[in-house]
């Protein structure tokens, strides 16, 4: 059980500033507002429920409660349907973001939807990590959502005077002990530092920490047409995965037979999948989105779907699952020369070091494998047909009897350079019930130009295979793992499954 099971945090927090009515750019907004005095201002409450959910992989969001005061409605109102994101990804850009968002209402009952970010990026040749805290661009829409006409926008401030304040309203929800309330903060507080600095110390800091979740299952679904067999994956990965170059990617892929002994291929990918949830912990998967059938060939791109090349069509999905993931040891590369009795014992400490402190991770990869059994699992793909329209299909039901799977929970630490590469194979034998997960590492040769540069990652490049390559083999509820070399791969493929 996490340190952090069942464990929330809350804090206060006010920004003030200006507002220009029907204007749509915060800045032109915010400068009208002062030249009007057009003021608006929230006070808010923000609630972390469950902290060991908060400081996962794409779940950084909190509920939010208090007042809103704004000028030009005449008054201050309640806030409902508050939300709170922390360093959230813009899915455009790839950015980090804090967004508070919320309705109200004003005196004659009409609905407004309040959205407001920060951008949390550093600009090149600007010292600008203060600013971009403590401004948020805000749009108010005179309706329920972002759909709405735009009443007004503007910028509010957070002031530095106010900071005092703030951490003295933060208080620990749910601790049963004072270490669980001192891994509360420091691991609140870790995960903060931690992205910022990955940020705005990028140039300076010689090393990058990312997390990433993923589940792969391999085994049969029905429909009212019979049995087919079917192979998913899907994972979320953060920023700077896995090679630190501040990218980030979520995924879907899934292959189902179509009955007649071929297969039908479908996969996506993007920055953010807004409509993926992954908690590996918890035994949940939820998909609800676009997914790509690819016709043509095996293989495709983040581009090519952005620009919908030949040979992909757009599928309407939605994808269930539960399931049960029993976690392994967890391994780390390079292997520790730790004996096996004190890597045991040491595990369940170091474990709940890395959830309490995320932005400190021990260098290198440090994997928790899972054996996956499903409870449940339905999947739904509808194709757009020639008038644009999604057309239904019958669900898919996962054979859960049939059905097995591997899951991971990992975190990377890792110097910038040189560039780490990192290979991952999964294979899956359901009869069985078991599992097999190759690591394969090396270096970037990335600057050739540079002829002793070049030599020297590619020495290096030798060790790490070496030292950070291995196979784990998930079978009889045991974990097994093997040190794997390149000497070892086999290109007829005898090491895999």
């Amino acid at each position: 059980m996490s340190i952090l099971e069942g464990v929330g945090l809350q804090f206060e927090e006010s920004m003030s500033g200006f507002l220009g009515k029907g204007e749509t750019d915060p800045r032109k907004g915010a400068d009208i507002g002062k030249r009007q005095e057009t003021k608006v201002r929230f006070d808010v409450q923000i609630t972390i429920p469950d902290l060991d959910r908060f400081l996962k992989v794409g779940k950084h969001k909190a509920e939010l409660s208090g007042t809103v005061t704004c000028d030009l409605l005449g008054g201050t109102f309640p806030i409902s349907d508050g939300t709170f994101n922390l360093f959230s990804l813009d899915p455009k850009t790839g950015m980090r973001q804090m967004v508070y968002s919320f309705r109200f209402r004003d005196a004659d009952d009409q609905e407004y939807y309040f959205h407001g970010h920060k951008e949390i990026q550093d600009d090149r040749g600007k010292v600008d990590l203060l600013e971009d805290m403590t401004r948020l661009f805000i749009i108010i829409y005179r309706g329920k959502d972002e759909q709405a006409p735009i009443y007004g926008a503007g910028e509010i401030y957070f002031k530095l005077k106010d900071g005092p304040a703030m951490i003295s309203s933060m208080k620990v929800l749910g601790a049963r002990s004072i270490w669980q309330k001192a891994a509360a903060y420091s691991s609140f507080i870790s995960f903060a530092y931690g992205a910022l600095r990955d940020e705005y110390l990028k140039d300076i800091h010689p090393f990058y920490d990312t997390r990433y979740e993923n589940l792969v299952l391999s085994g049969s679904v029905r429909d009212s047409d019979g049995t087919r067999p079917f192979f998913f994956v899907s994972g979320e990965h953060d920023k700077g995965f896995p090679w630190g170059d501040g990218e980030t990617f979520w995924d879907v892929m899934l292959v189902v037979g179509d009955g007649e002994e071929g297969y039908q291929r479908y996969c996506m990918t993007d920055r953010v999948l807004e409509g993926l949830d992954l908690d590996v912990e918890r035994g949940t998967y939820r998909y609800q989105g676009p997914l790509y059938a690819v016709k043509e060939g095996y293989v495709t791109s983040f581009s090519q779907m952005r620009s919908g090349a030949k040979g992909l069509v757009k599928c309407d999905a939605n994808i269930e699952i539960n399931f049960e993931a029993k976690p392994c040891e967890t391994v780390g590369f390079p292997f520790t020369v730790v004996g096996k009795l004190l890597r045991k014992l040491s595990e369940p400490f170091a474990r709940q070091l890395r959830e309490a402190l995320p932005a400190e991770y021990p260098l290198g990869i440090h994997i928790t494998p899972h054996t996956v059994n499903v409870r449940s699992g339905m999947l739904s793909i509808g194709k757009t047909g020639k008038d644009g329209k999604i057309e239904s299909s019958d669900p898919l039901e996962m054979v859960v009897e049939q059905t097995f799977g591997e899951a991971e929970r990992s975190t990377f630490r890792n110097i910038k350079e040189p560039t780490l590469l990192y290979g991952y194979i999964c294979g899956v034998r359901p009869a069985a019930r078991t599992a097999r997960v190759q690591i394969h590492s090396r270096t970037l040769r990335d600057e050739r130009e540079q002829w002793a540069k070049d030599q020297f990652d590619a020495f290096l490049g030798t060790i790490v295979s070496r030292t950070a390559s291995a196979e784990m083999l998930m079978e009889g509820g045991g974990l097994t793992v093997k040190p794997f070399s390149r000497q070892d791969y086999d290109p007829q493929r005898k090491n895999l499954l």
